[in-house]
């Protein structure tokens, strides 16, 4: 999205105050974001931690973009600090947002099928994501 414009709007709003009168802004010039843009990424999922073998999903708005293919690259941190591909999840735009899933395991224990018992004793791995418009 650091590609596409940002163009001005104008923005008017309207505050009620406790005693019901209301006051109306005058125009203010507000950014708008540009046609076709992604949005902001959100993990589906209660919490901030996630349990070895479970699986996630993400999602982006992606107004006007229906049928348009959208990747999600999930990364995890190394020790050494710095990150590393960990997975990628391709999906279709429609009703303007991309739904994706990824299956959580622990990075250490990966290549393997995940089980939980086998994820006790290792610290939690720190993920991120991003999503890219293909």
């Amino acid at each position: 999205m650091a590609d596409a414009q940002w163009k001005m709007t104008d923005f008017r709003f309207v505050a009620r105050t406790p005693d019901g009168k209301e006051l109306q802004s005058s125009v203010v010039p507000f950014p708008a974001p540009p046609q076709g843009a992604l949005g902001k990424l959100q993990w589906l999922h209660k919490g901030s931690e996630f349990a070895h073998g479970e699986k996630v999903k993400l999602k982006v708005p992606a107004e006007g973009l229906d049928g348009r293919s959208v990747r999600f690259v999930v990364e995890h941190l190394e020790s050494k600090g710095q990150w590393t591909p960990y997975a990628s999840i391709d999906c279709k735009v429609q009703g303007g947002e991309a739904v994706g899933e990824v299956l959580i395991a622990h990075p250490r224990l990966k290549s393997g099928k995940p089980g939980k018992d086998e994820a006790k004793g290792l610290k939690p791995a720190k993920l991120r994501a991003h999503a890219q418009l293909l």
